[in-house]
């Protein structure tokens, strides 16, 4: 069953305009803006973000915790996501673009199971 969250994509709309916006007032990303300098050179630059792919990860997971539970992804040994990475990555290469039972697409579920593995990398030892 696919998904609707007008309040997420409300505010994904509104961030992608402040980065237009943003866009159009500065001319280096260090740089002077409007008379002010700010010095963000080595901060990593969000508006480059592929925004509604981020939110179709956010919907796997929210789909996720409505079968589950909320985080309940955290307690889930490493393997069965890459596992599951690989099935839908598998099932992607095959022609198969949507999964079947969250009517989110394969490759959706493939990066949202990779965030999960970084997690796991990057908090567990």
């Amino acid at each position: 069953m696919p998904f609707s969250n007008d309040g997420l994509a409300n505010s994904i709309k509104i961030l992608r305009e402040a980065s237009t916006e943003w866009k159009s007032k500065t001319s280096k990303p260090d740089g002077e803006v409007n008379g002010a300098i700010k010095y963000d050179e080595n901060k990593p630059r969000w508006v480059l973000a592929p925004m509604r792919e981020f939110e179709d990860i956010v919907r796997i997971m929210t789909f996720g915790a409505q079968k589950y539970e909320d985080n309940g992804w955290k307690g889930v040994d490493k393997d069965r996501y890459i596992s599951a990475l690989l099935r839908h990555v598998t099932a992607y290469m095959s022609g198969e673009d949507v999964d079947s039972e969250s009517g989110m697409p394969h490759m959706a579920h493939a990066a949202c199971n990779a965030v999960f593995i970084m997690y796991k990398d990057n908090n567990e030892s």
